[in-house]
């Protein structure tokens, strides 16, 4: 369970524009800490943090929104950037687009302010990025992928597929919701609040690949490997679906795949 509590971050109010600063120690403001018995007095002061925690958090999703406008058309820029590298990972004549694609993911979270480094593979490059600095909070591991399915066939596409189309407010082209889109959206909202608020709420972990669409086996040998490094509390991914537009839906189990082969034999 992830409490309330566990996403309250720990940055003075001082960090927000225009706010008195606050180190978010526990104090009462209208009781004299020496009145009372000792339980009065922990109770007031463990209600008095409670509201100023969660007005800082709301003070911060406010800037944090603001912010996510105001770069709105920026980042519906680089997504469609990102999209139209033909990242195919099972076609080898686009391994160098799946390197380009696994850069681009790469310099964008250094850009955001992540320690981010690519992972040679022995086919296509991990990209691992981390954001620590949120002691005694819960770390979060995102994970994604930027290659994507074939195209062909090209017949039933009704405009080229690695060129973002926007037809009746969405985006369609190859990759746009498996799973560069729903990847880059965590980008973004980490961009946000560092950049707005100066940190993040919890720690975040990334780790995003490039062979999602033909089994993701170096990922596999990746995370058996190095399970210290990738420890979190919570695992997140959006390589999902949802019942309808305006319907978010949370996936809360993954099924695997089965694959059997069958073999008919009939008269002639």
């Amino acid at each position: 369970m992830l409490y309330w509590g566990d996403l309250l971050p720990g940055p003075d109010w001082g960090d927000l524009p225009g706010q008195a600063g606050f180190a978010g120690e526990t104090r009462p403001f209208t009781q004299d800490p020496g009145s009372g018995n000792a339980t009065q007095r922990a109770t007031s002061w463990n209600l008095q943090n409670v509201w100023h925690s969660e007005r800082w958090l709301l003070m911060a999703l406010e800037q944090v929104d603001a912010y996510l406008e105001k770069h709105r058309d920026h980042f519906e820029a680089q997504l469609k950037d990102l999209i139209r590298i033909p990242s195919v990972s099972a076609q080898p004549d686009h391994d160098p687009d799946t390197q380009r694609a696994a850069t681009f993911v790469r310099d964008d979270l250094a850009a955001i302010g992540l320690k981010a480094e690519l992972i040679s593979t022995q086919r296509h490059p991990l990209v691992y990025a981390e954001w620590l600095g949120a002691p005694g909070k819960p770390t979060l591991l995102v994970y994604g992928h930027y290659d994507v399915q074939p195209p062909e066939p090209l017949e039933p596409w009704l405009s080229p597929p690695f060129e973002p189309t926007i037809r009746d407010g969405n985006l369609y082209a190859r990759g746009a919701t498996d799973d560069k889109g729903q990847m880059f959206t965590h980008l973004k909202a980490a961009q946000a609040w560092l950049k707005a608020t100066g940190s993040l709420p919890v720690n975040v972990k990334f780790l995003i690949e490039g062979e999602e669409e033909i089994g993701g086996v170096n990922l596999e040998t990746y995370v058996a490997e190095h399970r210290d490094r990738l420890a979190c509390d919570y695992a997140v991914i959006s390589d999902t679906s949802q019942f309808a537009p305006g319907m978010p839906a949370i996936t809360y189990g993954l099924k695997g795949l089965a694959l059997d082969k069958k073999k008919l034999e009939a008269k002639k």
